[in-house]
C-alpha cells in the first residue's frame, strides 16, 4: 500500500511508526511536528524525528525535508544537533528501539492527516472521501 508518493514503499511503515512514536513520546501532535512553530516543545521533537527518519531509513536529506515540509539544510542541522547532544540522541535511540515493539491496530488519525498534508504539498492528486474520511489517490 503506497501511503506517501515519492517515498519507497518499504520505508513507509517504519516512517509512520517513527512519527507516531515521536509524537507520543513528547506529547505533541503530528501537526505540531510538521508545523511552523519554532517553540522548543515542537522544534525538539521535529529535530529528533528528522534525525531518526534519516538514520533509520537511509533517505536523502531532500527526501526527509519534503516529508517534513522543510529544506534539506534544516534536516542537516537537525541531525547535527541531535548527534551533538547526548540527551537528544538518547531520545532518538529510544524511539528507534521502540520500533520493534510498535504494533498499532490501525494508522492513527494524526498520521493519516500528516500523510495527506505530505501528499498535497508534494503536488500529488489526492481525494478525500466524505463517507469514510480515508484518502485515495
Amino acid at each position: 500500500m503506497n501511503l506517501i508518493p515519492g517515498v519507497p514503499e518499504a520505508a513507509q511503515v517504519p516512517l509512520v511508526r517513527i512519527l507516531d512514536l515521536t509524537a507520543r513520546r513528547f506529547g505533541v501532535s503530528l501537526a505540531d511536528i510538521r508545523g511552523d512553530s519554532r517553540e522548543r516543545c515542537h522544534a525538539v521533537p521535529r529535530m529528533i524525528a528528522m534525525a531518526a527518519v534519516y538514520d533509520h531509513l537511509c533517505m536523502s536529506y531532500p527526501q526527509v525535508g519534503r516529508i517534513f515540509g522543510r529544506d534539506h539544510t534544516t534536516v542537516m542541522h537537525a541531525r547535527k544537533r541531535v548527534d551533538g547532544s547526548p540527551p537528544l540522541a538518547a531520545h532518538r535511540e529510544a524511539i528507534l528501539a521502540g520500533l520493534a515493539d510498535y504494533q498499532p491496530a490501525v494508522i492513527p488519525p494524526d498520521v493519516r492527516y500528516f500523510l495527506l498534508a505530505v501528499t498535497v504539498d508534494a503536488g500529488y492528486p489526492v481525494r478525500v472521501t466524505q463517507r469514510t474520511g480515508s484518502t485515495c489517490s
